[in-house]
């Protein structure tokens, strides 16, 4: 590209259609809006938060740990940035969190360009490639079309849930590379990655473990992964293209990384009893099936299967690099048919698909280019094409018929502002799981209950929960508890034991401290002060 404004055009049009769901959960929730579209999203701002309110300043514990003893043992400068921006400078966690994504998505945005203009080299213009891959898809639309073409009911409505019902987990896998900018962290991950693939391919190697060693101390799905490619990607690489191109040194660095990140995963971390607990609820078989696989990675394997059909063996210097990351890639996000399950799904989110993209668009754009005045009107169909599930999942996502995100209702967004502005801490009790998550992430408080897959006991803490509202059953697990947040009337007198009185109060809410020391209040802003259930 000659033109910088040109450049930056496009950047920004390859991420702009992701924007949608958060403009629709804007307008839609209006003042309910918290900028968060995903469940797991406030979970990061949480661990942020317990960096400096339950941790050392760099480590955290588990937030939804409500032991005061949970251990400090998490360390990821991602997370400390988000924590760094609701706890020290005092940011809305979803504003900080979308900040922190816009600048992701562009960067994500500008990697990709530059990575595309590397393989298809300075003759061609990369307009259509880095729209290509950003806006490109599978044919899951495609496929649910058909299906409804063939099936026994064809109304408009029918077609739209034949058309957007076909993805793994409602889309939000992103199997495809460009539509990972909607999430913020996902959009920093691919950002790194990106330039780490760009580094590799140009020979800078040293850069290439320093971004390595980045998303390695980020993530550590993606952190693996991109260590995994580095380290088989170089061996192809000098096998191919001999030593020169690769540096002796490279290899026992890379694979030193590999070593490093599995102590501190698979070693340091092993060695205290609640992470191995919380190991054990993440041991989950999520996995992309076969079917969905191959809906989303046709169109980009026949693009790759054109181009080493075509080329043969003069394919070029960078496409055994892109082979190592996709057989890399393809073995992580299905590494349950050789080992323990460990949500493989992860590992697949849109870099088997870029690795594939890159590897045809070299051949994509040279037969395009051929077709002379055609071939604007060919590249339009091509594109149109391909982008079709992204379409779609926009579509559904921005204008179904439940608004995209997490919302909070005034008096819900009061009472939590109420608790973050006394300095409450200590366990908390509520009925709401949703309000019990949130509160972690909007307040130091430690929730009795918070996120689903990283409370402790997650599913025993929920029926006690349960019990205890609707049964009024209290059993020695609930001396450890300090606050209770409840709505003004519904709590009957059964369900508290001990002295109470009411510590905060909103026009919706109240929150009720357990009476330890001469004031409840006093007691909850003062911090640790010994004990069962004392406050950390």
């Amino acid at each position: 590209m000659k033109s910088k404004v040109s450049r930056l055009a496009l950047v920004l049009a390859g991420v702009l259609p992701y924007a949608l769901p958060y403009l629709a959960h804007l307008i839609r929730l209006q003042a309910g809006a918290t900028g968060f579209i995903q469940y797991d999203q406030p979970y990061y701002l949480a661990n942020g938060r317990a960096i400096f309110e339950r941790g050392n300043g760099l480590a955290y514990p588990n937030p939804y740990d409500p032991s005061p003893d949970a251990p400090v043992i998490y360390v990821q400068w991602l997370i400390w940035v988000l924590g760094a921006g609701v706890s020290a400078l005092g940011v809305d966690p979803g504003v900080w969190l979308d900040l922190l994504g816009i600048l992701a998505a562009l960067a994500c945005s500008y990697a990709t360009l530059r990575l595309v203009e590397w393989v298809i080299g300075d003759g061609t213009d990369p307009g259509f490639a880095f729209l290509l891959v950003m806006w490109g898809g599978g044919i899951f639309a495609w496929h649910g079309l058909w299906t409804w073409l063939s099936g026994p009911e064809r109304s408009l409505p029918s077609l739209g849930t034949a058309m957007a019902g076909a993805e793994s987990g409602l889309g939000w896998w992103c199997l495809f590379w460009g539509r990972n900018v909607v999430l913020p962290l996902e959009g920093v991950y691919h950002a790194l990655m990106g330039w780490c693939w760009l580094a590799a391919l140009r020979g800078r190697w040293a850069l290439a473990l320093g971004l390595a060693v980045l998303l390695g101390a980020t993530h550590p799905f993606t952190g693996a992964q991109v260590i995994a490619i580095l380290c088989v990607g170089s061996i192809v690489f000098r096998l191919a293209w001999g030593p020169e191109r690769v540096p002796a040194w490279v290899f026992p660095a890379f694979w030193g990384l590999l070593a490093v990140f599995a102590g501190y995963y698979l070693a340091f971390l092993n060695l205290f009893p609640s992470h191995r607990a919380l190991q054990e609820v993440w041991s989950l078989a999520w996995r992309i099936d076969g079917a969905s696989w191959l809906r989303s990675h046709l169109l980009v394997g026949v693009f790759a299967a054109w181009r080493l059909i075509k080329d043969g063996r003069n394919v070029g210097r960078d496409v055994p690099f892109l082979a190592a990351a996709f057989v890399v890639s393809l073995a992580l996000s299905n590494h349950d048919l050789f080992m323990r399950a460990r949500q493989p799904a992860h590992f697949s989110r849109g870099y088997s698909w870029l690795a594939l993209a890159l590897i045809g668009l070299p051949a994509v754009c040279e037969t395009i280019g051929r077709l002379g005045t055609r071939r604007k009107a060919v590249a339009a169909f091509v594109l149109v094409v391909a982008s079709l599930d992204n379409v779609v999942w926009l579509a559904t996502t921005s204008l179904g018929a439940e608004p995209p995100g997490i919302a909070l209702k005034p008096g819900e967004r009061e009472i939590l502002a109420t608790i973050n502005r006394l300095g409450f801490r200590g366990v908390l009790l509520t009925e709401d799981a949703r309000l019990s998550y949130l509160a972690a992430t909007y307040t130091a408080v430690r929730p009795y209950r918070g996120h689903d897959y990283n409370t402790p006991d997650s599913e025993l803490r929920r029926a006690r929960v349960r019990d205890w509202f609707w049964k009024g059953e209290i059993g020695p697990w609930f001396d450890e508890v300090d606050l209770i947040l409840v709505e003004h009337g519904r709590l009957a007198a059964r369900h508290l034991r001990g002295r109470w009185e009411v510590a905060a109060s909103g026009h919706q809410f109240e929150v009720l401290g357990r009476v330890r020391l001469p004031s409840a209040v006093e007691t909850l802003r003062r911090g640790p002060t010994g004990g069962s259930g004392q406050l950390n």
